[in-house]
């Protein structure tokens, strides 16, 4: 029932009761009589009239309650009906408000299992300390270990290359070197040369 229907239902009430009832007479026949309670409600046409005037503005309150009802919900029709695009759209409303809820209460776990920095103890602080000084030592010492075997690979390279320059030269026959014992140079040059080869072999294992 929208507002004129129930607009003009009051009307035809108002109408029907005046007509029905002559409120003259009622009053003249009250005052012939005497009164038995001093809390006897009166009846008149200004009595109905404020009856019908509380109906309305009573009526208009709850009109307003459902609009204001209906504009917090969602987006539903003032009539009542609701089209389906807007039940969709409740619905929508309605899911992303629960997924809102399990995220929050997802966060709140998160947060229980793992306790920021700040709940640390501070022998938990201390331990982890001293792994990382124990970590960074540790990589100090095979850094320097790496410089020392690049050391001696450099210089065993240089010493091979010497050696190698000795051999092309004794073969071109431009060096002429008197080894103790009759030891020939190409002999000397090739057993140095095993040694360095072996000494480098050892360094990259």
């Amino acid at each position: 029932m929208n507002d004129e229907e129930f607009l003009t239902y009051v009307n035809s009430l108002d109408r029907m009761v005046t007509s029905t009832y002559d409120f003259t007479q009622l009053a003249t026949l009250r005052e012939s009589q005497p009164s038995t309670s001093t809390q006897q409600a009166e009846t008149s046409p200004h009595t109905i009239e404020g009856f019908r005037s509380e109906v309305l503005d009573i009526y208009r309150q709850l009109q307003q309650m459902c609009i204001e009802v209906s504009h917090r919900i969602g987006p539903v029709s003032r009539d009542g009906r609701a089209t389906p695009d807007e039940l969709a759209m409740v619905e929508m409303n309605w899911r992303i408000g629960a997924l809102r809820d399990v995220l929050q209460d997802l966060r709140g776990l998160l947060t229980e299992l793992v306790p920021p920095a700040s709940q640390q103890t501070g022998s938990q602080l201390q331990e982890l300390q001293n792994c990382y000084l124990a970590e960074h030592a540790s990589a100090e010492a095979s850094l320097r270990e790496l410089c020392q075997i690049n050391s001696q690979l450099t210089q065993l390279s240089r010493e091979l290359m010497h050696l190698s320059n000795e051999g092309a030269g004794l073969a071109n026959g431009y060096v002429e070197t008197a080894l103790p014992n009759g030891i020939d140079d190409s002999e000397a040059i090739q057993s140095r040369r095993s040694q360095l080869i072996a000494r480098l072999v050892s360094c990259n294992l």
